[in-house]
This record gives C-alpha cells, sequence and structure tokens, in this order.
C-alpha cells in the first residue's frame, strides 16, 4: 500500500483529534487561525480525512489481531454511543461468521517425474 503524502495542517490537526484535543484546540495547535469559526468545515475536509485514515491504517497493521478484537469487543460493550456500539458488534460477528460466503477454492499439485 502507497502511502499517501498529507498536508501539514490536516496531519498535524488529524493527530491532535486522535490524541483526544477538541476540534477547536487541535486547529490552532495545527496552525489554522484561531478565529476560524467553521471548524466542521476543518473537520470533515478531505485532506483531514485523508489523515484520519491513514493513521487508522497505520495503527491497525501494528497491532495485532487480538488486540484489534478486544478493542473491537470493548466498544461493543460501551453504553455511551449505541450506533459505535451496534457498529462493533457487527464487525465481531462478521469475525466470527462472514455474511458473505467466501468460496474455497479447490488446488491440485501434480508431480510429474
Amino acid at each position: 500500500m502507497e502511502i499517501p503524502i498529507l498536508k501539514e495542517k490536516p496531519r498535524k490537526y488529524a493527530k491532535a483529534r486522535l490524541a483526544g484535543l477538541s476540534m477547536k484546540k487541535a486547529s490552532i495547535e495545527a496552525g489554522y487561525s484561531p478565529k476560524n469559526t467553521n471548524l466542521m468545515e476543518i473537520e470533515n475536509s478531505k485532506s483531514v480525512q485523508l489523515a484520519y485514515k491513514t493513521y487508522k491504517d497505520t495503527y491497525l497493521k501494528e497491532i495485532g489481531l487480538e488486540e484489534q478484537a478486544s478493542l473491537l469487543a470493548r466498544n461493543a460493550r460501551q453504553e455511551k454511543d449505541s450506533g459505535a456500539s451496534n457498529n462493533a458488534l457487527k464487525q465481531l460477528a462478521d469475525r466470527i461468521e462472514p455474511e458473505t460466503q467466501i468460496k474455497q477454492e479447490t488446488k491440485v499439485l501434480m508431480v510429474f517425474k
């Protein structure tokens, strides 16, 4: 997978948001103007969304499958965000029993002398 080249401000903003800062604090830390009042425009910009995806993909590569499953399980047990909980439950269920049938190919090895 080719790693996309990220612009500095969106990359810093996404990193600050993932670290738990508010949108306002993250935007200031990333170098956006403190007078910028349209924080949702920054949050929803394509470059920030690409930065989020890049950080998420990198993180998922670094942790193992067991850790991913435990994070999904923890998210499924929480009650604050029912949408996230339902999504985590669906992902866990798909790992146990996928919705789509996986086709198994029959491979034959032939050896000639």
